[in-house]
């Protein structure tokens, strides 16, 4: 079980993206308690150093900041991320991740950054979570 994180390119327009993909309701409450847990202006915390989950191809760390910029970017590495969330936008992914924390045989997916993301100044790389076990969104 858990959840994998994966970046991938592609031609279509959702792509670049990272994708959180796995059925895993435990390690999601362990993702939305550690992105409430930073602290604004903090460190950036990596998402596979949470338990529950790893990364296959990518690093993605996320920090909470009102002063830069939102979205997902590459953060100077080869495929490694920085997710910048404000304090707002931080309370509106924990709602849109919520909802995986169910156990449910359906699948599902939510976008949480990106072009594609309810709410989200579109910027950047896109993210998206998705409880197929084989990535599918």
């Amino acid at each position: 079980m858990g959840l994998k994180i994966e970046y991938l390119t592609g031609d279509g327009e959702d792509y670049p993206l990272i994708r959180i993909f796995g059925r895993d309701p435990a390690a999601v409450g362990h993702l939305i308690a550690g992105i409430k847990e930073q602290s604004p202006d903090g460190s950036p915390k990596a998402l596979h150093m949470i338990n529950g989950i790893s990364a296959l191809n990518c690093l993605l760390s996320v920090v909470i900041s009102e002063r830069e910029a939102g979205g997902v970017h590459a953060n100077g590495k080869d495929n490694a991320f920085l997710w910048i969330l404000s304090n707002q936008r931080r309370k509106v992914v924990a709602g849109l991740l919520a909802p995986f924390e169910a156990p449910s045989p359906l699948d599902a997916f939510q976008w949480l950054s990106g072009p594609r993301a309810t709410g989200d100044a579109g910027r950047g790389v896109g993210l998206v979570i998705t409880t197929d076990d084989l990535g599918r969104w």
